[in-house]
């Protein structure tokens, strides 16, 4: 992760930048997590809308999107909802597509939302240990 996150953020051009359909990234970052959301009792549900293409990597738009289902499963109390979900929005004169995570976890608080994309920073060290983790895997997100 370390040696990902230090070319992500030299600002070096995607290696393999094709496209990449949206729909295909997320199933495969989803399916990574379903047996962990299994263990947990965590129901996955996934939303995207069709016909969505991004300029990218693939590779590294999965493990973005894996990323964020690890974290919402592992901060997700058993029998919760974990929701990825993918549409297209209009911004000014251009469309993105926005990809989402929503979970009904312990939540981030505004303080802490404002740190959480920094290398090594972990909002509850205690339950980090029990999870485990670098503290490394939303700045790679972001």
């Amino acid at each position: 992760q370390i040696i990902d996150l230090s070319r992500l953020q030299a600002d070096e051009p995607l290696l393999r930048a094709e496209p990449v359909a949206v729909a295909d990234a997320i199933d495969e970052a989803v399916s990574r997590h379903r047996e962990q959301a299994a263990n947990r009792e965590v129901s996955l549900v996934v939303r995207c809308d069709d016909d969505l293409w991004v300029l990218g990597d693939q590779s590294q738009l999965t493990e973005a999107v894996a990323n964020l289902v690890h974290n919402a499963i592992v901060y997700s109390e058993p029998k919760a909802r974990v929701v990825v979900s993918a549409r297209r929005v209009r911004d000014v004169d251009t469309d993105v597509i926005a990809i989402a995570v929503a979970d009904n976890g312990i939540g981030i608080s505004e303080a802490d939302q404002k740190r959480i994309f920094e290398r090594f920073y972990r909002v509850d060290y205690s339950r980090s240990r029990e999870n485990g983790g670098t503290g490394l895997g939303l700045s790679l997100v972001k």
